[in-house]
C-alpha cells in the first residue's frame, strides 16, 4: 500500500459518511416515506456502489496488515450485505415486501457481531480506533440480532421495533468516522516508500475514478431526492391553501335539522353555465376542511 491508496480510503470513508448523513437527514424528515421516493431506488444502488468500493478497500486493508480474523469475518460481512441489498432492492423494485428479509438481516446482524468481537478480540485490536470500532459494530449487531431473533420467536412482542431498528442503525454512521480516524493516524505516522507497482496504480486509478464519479451522483441523486422529501414536508401547506377554497356552509331542512358541509366553486363560476358536481363524504376522500 502507499501513499495514495491512504488518500483514497479516507475518501472513501469521508464519502460514505456523507451519504449516510444525508439519507440520515431525509429519514429524521419523513420517515419510512422515504422508502416510497421514485428516486430512492436510485439512491439505495448508488450507496451500495459506494459500499463495495469501501469493502473492497478494507479487504485490502486487512490483507496487507495480516489481520486475518478480520478479513475473513468482513468477507462474511460483505456477502451478506450483497444479499441483503439484493432483497431490499426487490422489494423497492417491487413494491412489495418479502418473506427473506428478515432472514437476511438476520445473518447480515449475526456476521456483524463476528466481524466486531474480531476487532476487538484479534491482531486488529492493536490499532485502538479499529479496536473501538469493533465495540460499537458489536454492540449495534448484537441488539439487532437479539431483538429481530426474539420478534421472530415472538411475533408482536416488540412494538415499534423497525423504528428502533433504523435509530440503531444510524448509530453505524459513526463507524466510518473510526475507520477514517484510523487511516488519518496510519497516514500521518508511516513514511512510505516510491513503490513501482502497476496493480497498485491501476487499483488506485479505478478507484480514483470511482470515488469522483460517485460524489458527482451522490450529490445529483441526493438532490433529486430533497425535492421528494420537500414535497412530502410541504403536503400539510399544500393541503391547507386547498382548503382554503373550500367555503364553510350549513344545511337546514324544514325540522331544523342541520348539516355543515363546505363547498367549492369552480374558478371564473358562470352562473348561466351548469356544473357537474363531486361529492366527498367525511371518512371517504376528504378528512374535516382538507378534502
Amino acid at each position: 500500500m502507499n501513499r495514495t491508496f491512504y488518500q483514497i480510503a479516507l475518501f472513501f470513508c469521508g464519502l460514505l459518511l456523507l451519504a449516510g448523513l444525508i439519507q440520515g437527514y431525509f429519514y429524521f424528515q419523513i420517515g419510512i416515506k422515504i422508502y416510497s421516493l421514485e428516486s430512492f431506488i436510485y439512491w439505495f444502488l448508488l450507496l451500495n456502489g459506494i459500499l463495495i468500493f469501501y469493502s473492497i478497500i478494507l479487504l485490502k486493508y486487512f490483507y496487507h496488515k495480516r489481520y486475518r480474523y478480520s478479513f475473513f469475518s468482513f468477507s462474511l460481512v460483505t456477502l451478506t450485505t450483497f444479499a441483503y441489498g439484493l432483497v431490499v432492492f426487490q422489494m423497492l423494485w417491487s413494491r412489495e415486501t418479502s418473506s427473506f428479509l428478515p432472514v437476511t438481516l438476520l445473518i447480515l446482524a449475526g456476521s456483524g457481531v463476528i466481524y466486531g468481537l474480531t476487532l476487538i478480540l484479534s491482531q486488529a485490536a492493536e490499532r485502538p480506533w479499529l479496536k473501538l470500532g469493533g465495540l460499537l459494530i458489536f454492540s449495534i449487531d448484537l441488539f439487532l440480532f437479539s431483538t429481530l431473533a426474539w420478534s421472530l420467536q415472538y411475533p408482536g412482542s416488540l412494538p415499534n421495533m423497525e423504528t428502533y431498528h433504523e435509530w440503531v442503525a444510524h448509530l453505524g454512521l459513526l463507524v466510518p468516522v473510526l475507520y477514517l480516524l484510523n487511516f488519518s493516524s496510519e497516514f500521518n505516522k508511516f513514511k512510505f516508500k516510491h513503490e513501482e507497482n502497476k496493480l497498485q496504480y491501476a487499483f488506485n486509478g479505478i478507484f480514483g475514478v470511482g470515488g469522483a464519479i460517485s460524489l458527482l451522483l451522490v450529490l445529483v441523486v441526493g438532490f433529486q431526492n430533497f425535492n421528494g422529501v420537500l414535497w412530502f414536508v410541504q403536503q400539510p401547506q399544500r393541503a391547507q391553501r386547498l382548503a382554503e377554497s373550500f367555503e364553510a356552509r350549513t344545511y337546514v331542512n324544514e325540522s331544523g335539522d342541520t348539516l355543515k358541509y363546505r363547498l367549492m366553486k369552480p374558478q371564473d363560476l358562470n352562473p348561466q353555465k351548469k356544473y357537474p358536481i363531486v361529492v366527498a363524504l367525511m371518512g371517504a376522500q376528504g378528512r374535516d376542511r382538507i378534502m
